[in-house]
């Protein structure tokens, strides 16, 4: 398909469209990439699909974002103390966490309470 034709499938949709085969759409390669970050408009035989949402951290995209927040909420992390207004920052590993937990709150200095992964605190009144 893709060397005499040169079209080929989206492997994101592949994986994330539970449509058959033949309900996928193809994509003039060129235009792939195009498709990705901007989605498709629906027509009579296919549906809307929307731009698929990219993690930075590990540079993959996703189907939707359903797919990408539940990659999110098991793959990374955000900070239990930023409360609702910071609930959708989120970052790639414990270290970055601990960078955010340095910089912002307070944290516990004794090496047994960082052993435990930093305990971190909201005020210094609360540390």
């Amino acid at each position: 398909m893709e060397t005499q034709h040169e079209k080929t499938f989206c492997k994101i949709c592949l994986k994330g469209r539970t449509v058959f085969i033949r309900e996928q759409r193809l994509y003039p390669t060129k235009m792939l990439r195009k498709h990705i970050e901007f989605g498709d408009m629906g027509d009579d035989r296919h549906g809307e699909i929307l731009p698929h949402p990219y993690c930075d951290f590990c540079e993959e995209f996703f189907f939707n974002d359903l797919a990408f927040f539940n990659h999110l909420s098991r793959e990374h992390l955000t900070c239990h103390l930023c409360g609702d207004h910071h609930k959708n920052v989120y970052y790639k590993s414990y270290e970055s966490l601990e960078i955010h937990f340095k910089m912002t709150h307070h944290t516990c200095p004794y090496e047994i309470c960082k052993a435990k992964c930093y305990v971190a605190f909201k005020t210094e009144d609360e540390l």
